[in-house]
């Protein structure tokens, strides 16, 4: 009974703030308002994408035939290139902004973010996280190296621009 009561006083209430145009009015302006707010509030201010410092394959593409292309790391200067590169972005978004980071599943693109993070004090950083779907497309380690170094020159000598394999 008396919850029947309490649901007939609320409906009763809503009708009576339905009925005072400006009163609902206002309400409505509320929630439109915090909506807007909440929206901007997810947003980021800005995203900025960062390829992986030096790695291993990039100073040697030979070592492609013998490590899979996932763990293949950075090499000292692919470290100094991310340190340097987290203390560029340090100084780019400033003080009161935060950091959420994504990299992918590849060895040399984790080691990049966290040099990268580094950086950062941990109250900065809101979100470090790993997404496959932001890895390189992978051909395989099909190549025969022979082949592979010919197709180079080929290419060098014609030019990247109009050489098809």
């Amino acid at each position: 009974m008396i919850l029947i009561i309490s649901i007939s006083l609320l409906i009763l209430l809503v009708l009576w703030i339905l009925s005072q145009t400006n009163l609902c009015d206002w309400l409505c302006s509320i929630i439109v308002s915090c909506a807007k707010r909440y929206r901007c509030q997810q947003r980021p201010k800005r995203i900025i994408l960062i390829r992986h410092g030096e790695s291993q394959g990039n100073q040697d593409s030979r070592i492609y035939s013998t490590i899979p292309d996932h763990a293949i790391g950075l090499t000292e200067k692919g470290q100094e290139q991310a340190r340097h590169c987290g203390n560029q972005l340090k100084k780019l978004i400033g003080i009161n902004e935060t950091l959420i980071c994504y990299f992918s599943p590849f060895r040399r693109s984790k080691e990049t973010c966290e040099l990268i993070c580094e950086a950062f004090s941990e109250e900065k950083i809101l979100k470090i996280r790993e997404d496959p779907r932001i890895r390189e497309q992978e051909w395989g380690n099909f190549q025969d190296l022979a082949k592979r170094e010919i197709t180079v020159a080929e290419r060098q000598k014609i030019g990247r621009f109009f050489y098809r394999f």
